[in-house]
């Protein structure tokens, strides 16, 4: 997952893109970035099924599919105004993670 700073007319600002999160086996979601303050965001994902999951990969309407939306996972981590990771990422638990996402994104 890469993240970029633009300025006021929309150019990506610096070096361009950041990456904050890779994963070589999973599928990660869009994320959802939240002012803290202070030049602080805490950034959430989501990682959703995984190649070693071993998975039948079936089309989004097949009514066998236990397909890619279903979460399996949720993260956060922290980041200052410069796109450096300050903590995390932290994978919160499972019972409390659709809450927390939810929570997260008001």
């Amino acid at each position: 997952m890469g993240i970029a700073k633009v300025n006021g007319s929309g150019s990506i600002d610096g070096e361009g893109f950041k990456w904050l999160v890779e994963d070589n086996n999973c599928q990660i979601s869009d994320p959802q970035l939240i002012g803290l303050r202070n030049g602080r965001y805490l950034l959430g994902y989501a990682k959703f099924q995984c190649i070693s999951d071993n998975l039948k990969f079936d089309r989004i309407n097949s009514p066998n599919s236990l397909r890619l939306l279903v979460p399996k996972a949720y993260y956060v981590l922290e980041i200052d105004s410069d796109l450096n990771i300050l903590e995390g990422s932290v994978q919160l638990p499972a019972m409390v993670g659709d809450r927390c996402i939810q929570v997260m994104v008001r």
